[in-house]
């Protein structure tokens, strides 16, 4: 491995090989991370046992220190990776260190219950502090459409924003 893994990523390293508790994923990290080489020996491991006291054999430590190394191997990969803002977000994240991709069983679908009373407030600012229950109803009935209710969050954001300072860039052309 050539350039130097954060604790951070020695730490995941260590939780995904799932051996040890906390203390035994920071001591080996620490140890790790000490070195200008950056990969993970069975001694380190084995230095790192009594912190947490645990116990390993030598094949053990030497398949902990296998697969620590292999995954920060992994990690100093994709740190490489350029990727660009066309490059769409991950829409599933799966933490399991075994990941397995497992189709969720159908759940059917979910439909909101209606609201008899829902009537459009007056004001605007009633508006906006309105459920997002009844907002869904109102447009559901066709009392307020989703650009009259954009148009009020975006009129209240350019009142507020010199005030709060909550807004980076707004963007109401988009």
């Amino acid at each position: 491995m050539s350039s130097p893994v954060s604790r951070r990523e020695l730490l995941a390293a260590a939780a995904a090989v799932g051996v040890g508790n906390a203390t035994f994923h920071r001591a080996v990290a620490a140890t790790a991370a000490a070195q200008p080489e950056g990969g993970v020996t069975a001694e380190m491991v084995k230095g790192a046992e009594w912190v947490a006291g645990v116990a390993l054999t030598d094949a053990e430590r030497k398949a902990v220190a296998s697969a620590m190394t292999r995954t920060l191997t992994q990690v100093t990969a994709l740190n490489k990776l350029e990727l660009g803002n066309a490059v769409p977000p991950a829409l599933h994240f799966d933490p399991s260190p075994t990941s397995r991709s497992i189709a969720a069983p159908d759940r059917g679908k979910v439909a909101a219950t209606p609201l008899k009373d829902a009537k459009k407030p007056a004001a605007d600012d009633d508006l906006a502090f309105a459920p997002l229950t009844t907002l869904a109803e109102l447009i559901r009935q066709k009392q307020i459409t989703s650009t009259e209710l954009t148009k009020v969050y975006l009129a209240r954001l350019k009142k507020y924003d010199p005030a709060l300072l909550c807004v980076v860039s707004l963007t109401e052309e988009l």
